[in-house]
């Protein structure tokens, strides 16, 4: 029985070790200015060892929560095993079976009782370690996001010729198909218009293409029409992957 119990807490106090991998790779494949990308890194770089302290310490709480669960269940065998001798002897002296009987049974139940309680602090300190990690996890993501989309935005007032790119990425997905339409925000209609041939080249000769102003969406997005569907293509598409890749690379280790 002790062996059992001892080994549900040494079970319990194995952790893992959360590591937080690189993630300003994922950010400047956005393209970003120099300065705006050395403001990315260093936020990035700031926040990681914050996190990382912050869960040093939840660890270190975590152990000495765990420590103080060993001891309380360390504590309770000695006890029970000061108890029962003792009972033992009463029970040798005085010749009374039934009070040694019930009294062990009451020492057993206090021991039960302390297992418990002791199995209890350690769950606490587990769910507090994950619960701590994942507002962590959250913040840093969004302060990954919030640099990201500064970045982006920055990148495409700048760099008009930003908005190609993501036209071009999303042309080799349908180059298959026969007809083709580029939807775009008015204030890019020239600027797209001027390298529809690079863009033909890249759907082929056999596919009809044709570019149309819609000042009903977002300048920065860009809508590719096809017979049987369309894709939708902007740099808020872009902060979604960048989110859904970021938040993979910090929770990966902590699932």
């Amino acid at each position: 029985m002790w062996h059992e119990a001892e080994e549900t807490i040494l079970l319990s106090d194995v952790k893992k070790q959360i590591s937080i991998k690189p993630i300003e790779s994922i950010v400047t494949r956005a393209n970003a200015p120099q300065d705006d990308a050395k403001e990315v890194h260093q936020q990035l770089t700031e926040a990681i060892s914050c996190q990382k302290q912050e869960l040093a310490s939840i660890e270190e709480k975590q152990k000495k929560r765990v420590e103080e669960a060993d001891n309380q269940i360390e504590e309770a065998r000695k006890k029970w095993e000061t108890e029962k001798q003792e009972l033992i002897e009463l029970a040798r002296k005085q010749g009374f079976h039934k009070g040694y009987e019930d009294g062990k049974q009451e020492a057993y139940t206090q021991f039960e009782y302390k297992l418990q309680e002791a199995n209890h602090i350690v769950d606490i300190a587990k769910e507090d370690y994950h619960q701590t990690l994942e507002k962590q996890s959250e913040s840093i993501v969004e302060i990954a996001m919030a640099t990201a989309n500064k970045v982006l935005h920055n990148e495409l007032k700048e760099q008009p010729d930003y908005i190609r790119t993501l036209i071009k990425d999303a042309l080799d997905e349908v180059k298959s198909q026969p007809i083709i339409s580029i939807v775009i925000h008015p204030d890019y209609y020239e600027e797209v218009h001027s390298y529809q041939e690079e863009l033909q080249r890249i759907i082929g000769d056999e596919t009809k293409l044709s570019i149309h102003a819609d000042m009903n969406i977002q300048p920065t997005d860009c809508i590719i029409q096809y017979p049987h569907g369309q894709i939708e293509t902007s740099v808020n598409t872009q902060l979604e992957k960048i989110r859904e890749a970021l938040m993979d690379y910090v929770m990966e280790d902590a699932e």
